[in-house]
C-alpha cells in the first residue's frame, strides 16, 4: 500500500496571547511630549517640575508625568499645570525648548486604587509615524492588533508593562474622567 498523499494540517495564524480589552474601554487623551531632560525632580521627591517662562522669568511649574517613551516624558494637555502649546521651558545646561502641539495617545482607565487612572497602551493603528514625525521623530507605535472587528483588542503584555493581569479596567471609558472616584 502507498503512503497517504494528503495530510490534515491545522494552522494557528490568528492565535495571539495577551490582554483582551474591550474596544469601548480604549480612549485617547491629549499629552505634550517633552524631552525627559527638561523634567526635574523636586526636593524630597515631592513631585516633578519644569522651568517654564512666566511673567517674571523662568519659574518652577509642577507637572504630572504620565509615562516616558523614547526619551520623552508625557505631560497631560489639560492645562492644569499651566503648560500649553508654545510654552518655553528650560533646564540647567539645556537650550530653551518650545512645547509643540499636543498629541492624542491611546489608553485605558485602571481603577485599582478606587479612582480612575489613565494608562497608556501601545497599538499600531492609533498613531501613524507620519503624523508625529514632525514634532516627535523618535516616537513610534510598537504593536499590532487584528481583532478590532470582533469588538476587542489584544495587547501584548511585554509592550504594555503598565497593565497587569488582575487590573480593573473600566469597560466604557466614555463614562469616566481622570481621577474620578469609582465605588
Amino acid at each position: 500500500m502507498f503512503p497517504p498523499r494528503n495530510i490534515n494540517l491545522r494552522t494557528s495564524d490568528s492565535v495571539r496571547t495577551g490582554f483582551k480589552i474591550s474596544n469601548t474601554a480604549i480612549t485617547t487623551r491629549s499629552f505634550y511630549a517633552v524631552p525627559s531632560g527638561y523634567i526635574q525632580r523636586a526636593e524630597n521627591n515631592a513631585g516633578n517640575f519644569v522651568l517654564a517662562k512666566g511673567l517674571e522669568g523662568y519659574e518652577e511649574t509642577t507637572v504630572l508625568v504620565n509615562g516616558e517613551d523614547a526619551g520623552f516624558s508625557f505631560i497631560p494637555a489639560d492645562g492644569a499645570a499651566g503648560i500649553v502649546s508654545g510654552t518655553e521651558i528650560t533646564a540647567p545646561e539645556l537650550p530653551v525648548y518650545i512645547v509643540p502641539r499636543a498629541i492624542e495617545l491611546p489608553g485605558v482607565y485602571k481603577v485599582n486604587n478606587g479612582y480612575a487612572e489613565f494608562e497608556r497602551i501601545f497599538r499600531d493603528e492609533d498613531i501613524s509615524a507620519a503624523e508625529i514625525a514632525a514634532d516627535y521623530p523618535s516616537l513610534a507605535p510598537v504593536s499590532t492588533d487584528s481583532f478590532q472587528e470582533r469588538g476587542y483588542t489584544i495587547l501584548d503584555p511585554a509592550l504594555n508593562p503598565g497593565l497587569k493581569t488582575y487590573d480593573y479596567i473600566v469597560t466604557r471609558a466614555s463614562d469616566v474622567t481622570e481621577r474620578q472616584i469609582i465605588n
